[in-house]
């Protein structure tokens, strides 16, 4: 009974020679299969890692047994006509295996060695398409040729039907207005037969029957892979009526009368009475009570700009390019990512950040870009105090946006102060105030600035980006959930400078800005933005292959075989590494205002520091020499390699953390320079 089961399922008598093509089948089906459908990002319900997976294992096993039997039934037919066609080549059914299927298990190899899940599949989708390409055009499309018209048709016909899963997963990559109840329609008709077409295209070839009807057994298979996708199905179709209901409604918001209050409503732009079925955050205050009423004189153009309705072509439309089309469009295009709890970032970023602040930001910047429209329009229409109240709503909302941990980032506030420095560019060289109107404005703007942007102050801005990346060292790449929990380490000297610790606590509700370096050099201006923020400590560009972006992309267990990183993982090690940071942050603070390094801690205290830092072993205060400072950890448990350690310099924001030799009391002494600029 086995033997036959066996026969029939692989096709030889070879038990051994059947399982091991089973093994090699095995990753190649499932694994192609899971890249097709992660590429396609079905909406599930709710989108989360665990129904990612969940849902990729169902559909694998599932589509298993169907696929793998005609597939299994064409290879090997395949490496009949291999071994036929190349005599004294292929001959060997070992040697045609391992050679079939080298690449695919090189590529599933790779899953070891990539940064994470997603990277994984991304690299099997492009390998699995070099495998099928070079097969089909070096392989069958010469043997077809060979054998006869009809073959030669048939292959370049199967071939034409098994592309769409190829250009699928770019399209929907590339158009997500796609991604709809008839996309799903076609998956479910293009995966099967591709597969059948495929195996079908390589059966004929080698001279066997096309396999179709090929028992109950399968048809029972065949059944259960079609339920689970009409399962998918049918969970699109819900998801869609439920996004159609929802922006019916919300159409039906937007077509209230145009009056100051709902004006007010749209600046906030997400924030509507019925805000909490959509998924977003409802403020429990009242974030307009300080709102400057609106001004009378407002053009009725301006109003209709602001809501988004109407784009006007004097110049106007060029400001607004991106959002030519009507508010509920911009709206509509928001809420497809924001609603049923499947809100995401594409696949190229890091998928834990700004998973909840997508929409809230789009806003915010989208606001920032109309509202510096209309002050341009303000000044054309020769209404500078139009122009100035418009900039002084701007600010506003930026500062209450600011205050709101769920919109608020480092990005968000330089991209929006980017524009409203702009805007004010334009207010104060328009010519239609006074000198004694510019004047007040320039004052009266001055507090503004010391309020919301003394976190650009670069100084700070080195010092936070420092302390944070010290932090994700000694904590094994993982940052701190909030401030409190930063500041109430006992490996944290002291917080930040003093002034701007409530600027710090508005900026980085979570410490987002660290978080930029983590994206795969995707996005580039916010590295730039950081490489800019960090050069105060560098002089210069940042050495990305010594510096942050290091810890950023390495798994834990790549970076433990350093001896150094070893260390750091120790408490001990770790408290005493973090007080030497802390204080060669003072000295380098007291060099630049000085010009000279401090020759005692008295010159640091209690300007820049608190108190001399001590070493958490002796308690004696650590050495100070000339902006060197040395701290010897002893651990009889760190372990030996080939005697010594090796010598290896990290850099940190400009310190250099050097690890000294190894020597029979097992000590580590950990020197910071202050390299200065």
């Amino acid at each position: 009974m086995f033997n036959r089961v066996f026969r029939t399922i692989f096709f030889t008598d070879d038990r051994i020679a059947g399982l091991l093509f089973a093994l090699f089948y095995f990753p190649v089906a499932c694994w192609t299969l899971g890249t097709l459908l992660l590429f396609a990002e079905l909406p599930l319900p709710p989108y989360s890692t665990f129904t990612d997976i969940v849902v990729f294992l169902i559909l694998c096993f599932s589509a298993l047994p169907l696929a793998s039997y005609p597939l299994i039934l064409g290879f090997s037919g395949l490496q009949r006509l291999l071994a036929a066609s190349s005599p004294g080549t292929f001959r060997s059914r070992w040697y045609s295996m391992f050679f079939l299927f080298l690449l695919p298990w090189l590529t599933c190899i790779s899953f070891f060695v990539a940064e994470d899940w997603h990277a994984f599949l991304n690299r099997y989708a492009t390998g699995s398409l070099l495998f099928w390409s070079y097969l089909f055009c070096v392989l069958l499309l010469p043997a077809a040729w060979r054998k006869s018209v009809r073959a030669r048709w048939f292959t370049i016909g199967a071939a034409a039907a098994v592309l769409p899963a190829f250009l699928l997963p770019w399209a929907y990559c590339r158009f997500p207005e796609i991604r709809s109840t008839a996309a799903a329609v076609f998956w479910l008709i293009s995966i099967p037969l591709c597969l059948f077409l495929c195996s079908g295209m390589i059966a004929t070839l080698a001279g066997r029957r096309f396999p179709l009807g090929i028992g109950r057994s399968l048809l029972v298979l065949a059944g259960i892979f079609v339920a689970v996708y009409l399962t998918v199905l049918a969970a699109t179709l819900v998801q869609d009526c439920r996004i159609a209901g929802l922006l019916r409604e919300r159409s039906e918001y937007y077509r209230q009368p145009l009056t100051p209050e709902t004006l007010r409503d749209l600046y906030y732009a997400g924030h509507t009475p019925n805000n909490r079925r959509f998924g977003l955050a409802v403020p429990e205050e009242d974030h307009f009570k300080d709102l400057p009423p609106l001004n009378a004189a407002l053009p009725e153009r301006l109003i209709e700009l602001t809501t988004g309705r109407t784009i006007h072509a004097d110049g106007v439309a060029a400001e607004l390019t991106d959002w030519k089309n009507d508010n509920l469009h911009w709206s509509a295009k928001l809420q497809e990512i924001v609603n049923a709890g499947y809100l995401r970032m594409e696949r190229d970023y890091t998928t834990q950040l700004y998973r909840i602040q997508l929409p809230e930001q789009n806003a915010l910047r989208r606001w920032a870009y109309i509202h510096r429209a209309l002050i341009k329009l303000a000044l054309r229409n020769r209404q500078p105090e139009t122009a100035l109240h418009l900039y002084r709503q701007a600010r506003w909302f930026q500062r209450q946006a600011t205050q709101d941990p769920l919109l608020i980032s480092y990005l968000v506030v330089r991209f929006l102060d980017r524009i409203h420095v702009d805007a004010l560019e334009a207010i104060l060289d328009s010519e239609q105030f006074t000198p004694e109107q510019l004047q007040t404005i320039r004052r009266e703007l001055a507090d503004d600035a010391a309020t919301l942007d003394c976190q650009f102050n670069r100084a700070q801005l080195s010092e936070l980006i420092l302390q944070v990346d010290t932090f994700r060292q000694i904590s094994r790449g993982y940052l701190p959930k909030n401030w409190d929990l930063w500041f109430d380490q006992p490996i944290l000297t002291k917080q930040p400078v003093q002034a701007s610790v409530a600027a710090l606590r508005l900026m980085l509700p979570q410490p987002y800005l660290i978080w930029t370096v983590d994206f795969q050099a995707t996005l580039r201006e916010d590295i730039r933005l950081t490489a800019l923020a960090k050069r105060p400590y560098n002089s210069g560009d940042p050495d990305w292959k010594t510096d942050m972006a290091r810890f950023s992309r390495c798994a834990p267990f790549t970076w433990l075989n350093n001896p150094i990183d070893r260390i750091i993982q120790k408490k001990h090690a770790a408290c005493a590494l973090y007080r030497c940071v802390d204080a060669g942050i003072a000295a380098e603070l007291y060099r630049r205002r000085h010009g000279v390094f401090p020759d005692n801690w008295e010159q640091l205290i209690p300007e820049f520091l608190p108190a001399a830092p001590t070493d958490p072993f002796t308690g004696q205060p650590l050495q100070l020499e000339s902006g060197r400072l040395t701290v010897r950890v002893t651990d009889a448990s760190l372990p030996r390699r080939g005697g010594k350690y090796q010598t290896r310099e990290l850099t940190v924001a400009g310190l250099r953390i050097s690890s000294a030799g190894y020597d029979p009391r097992k000590e580590i002494a950990f020197t910071i320079t202050c390299n200065g600029i």
